[in-house]
């Protein structure tokens, strides 16, 4: 029940963020993101602290990490055309 209680919140953090959030000023959207993206990246590394099932550990790990370099990147590039 615990790998299926953080996929749910990783769903409702990520794509929660995109759905929702749609109508807010660009950097703001970014920044919600990488917030979001950090406490999915605590949550995960905290709860899961023994050794069970380090395959969801890593692909969870893996995703919030590919989630962060986007926006930094979305950021770079919103930064660099103002």
């Amino acid at each position: 029940m615990n790998e299926l209680f953080l996929f749910v919140v990783f769903a409702v953090i990520i794509f929660g963020a995109y759905f929702l959030l749609r109508k807010a000023p660009k950097p703001t959207i970014n920044y919600i993101r990488i917030a979001s993206s950090v406490l999915l990246l605590a949550l995960v590394w905290w709860t899961w602290g023994g050794d069970g099932d380090r395959a969801s550990k890593f692909i969870l790990t893996a995703l919030a990490i590919s989630s962060l370099i986007k926006e930094f990147i979305a950021l770079r590039n919103f930064y660099s055309k103002a």
